[in-house]
């Protein structure tokens, strides 16, 4: 199969956290669900890295339509701590922006909000700087590789082999960069 190495970009977004954040603040980490689609393998990656460079780490999986806003809300409280916010899902990251690009009040209680992916409205939220950071992988290079493999499949040119896809870290100031255009645009 051909496939992104999870586990590694769960390992890079907490590299990314690490190097932008004190590790005074706590991470919480958004997810639907570890059980659900590559979430344990992505979380595994993210905890380890985030735990070596010395960060607590808090996880908040959907129990609720609320989880996630009652989280951040909370932060506004008296005495109550900020946080750095890593989503291991698109879901997770695209709601989390929602509620922090829907009040100013956020911002300096949430000074960061990080995650995986790559749709167009994370990557315009990512613009507009709501979020700081991505990892991306290469779906233009998933669609051809996998072509390529069904074809050599029917012509019976190869066995069966795993091919592991490199992710990327991206900020706002990557989003113009020619070598990630294909990536982020393969469309336009």
């Amino acid at each position: 199969g051909i496939a992104p190495d999870y586990q590694e970009e769960g390992r890079m977004l907490g590299e990314a956290v690490a190097a932008e954040n004190s590790p005074d603040i706590p991470v919480w980490i958004f997810s639907e669900g570890l059980n659900l689609g590559y979430g344990r393998e992505i979380y595994d990656g993210l905890v380890s890295s985030l735990e070596k460079a010395g960060f607590t780490t808090a996880l908040y999986e959907r129990k609720t339509e609320e989880t996630f806003r009652q989280a951040i809300e909370s932060t506004v409280y008296p005495g109550r701590e900020n946080a750095v916010i890593a989503a291991t899902d698109v879901k997770s990251l695209d709601e989390a922006a929602d509620i922090l690009g829907g009040s100013s009040v956020y911002a300096n209680r949430i000074p960061g909000l990080y995650g995986v992916g790559s749709t167009a409205k994370l990557l315009n939220e990512l613009d507009s700087g709501i979020i700081k950071g991505l990892v991306v992988n290469d779906d233009f290079d998933l669609g051809y590789m996998s072509i390529e493999k069904a074809v050599e499949a029917v012509q019976k040119v190869t066995g069966k082999e795993q091919i592991l896809l490199d992710s990327y870290y991206i900020q706002k100031s990557d989003l113009r960069e020619n070598r990630f255009e294909r990536i982020l645009y393969p469309i336009d």
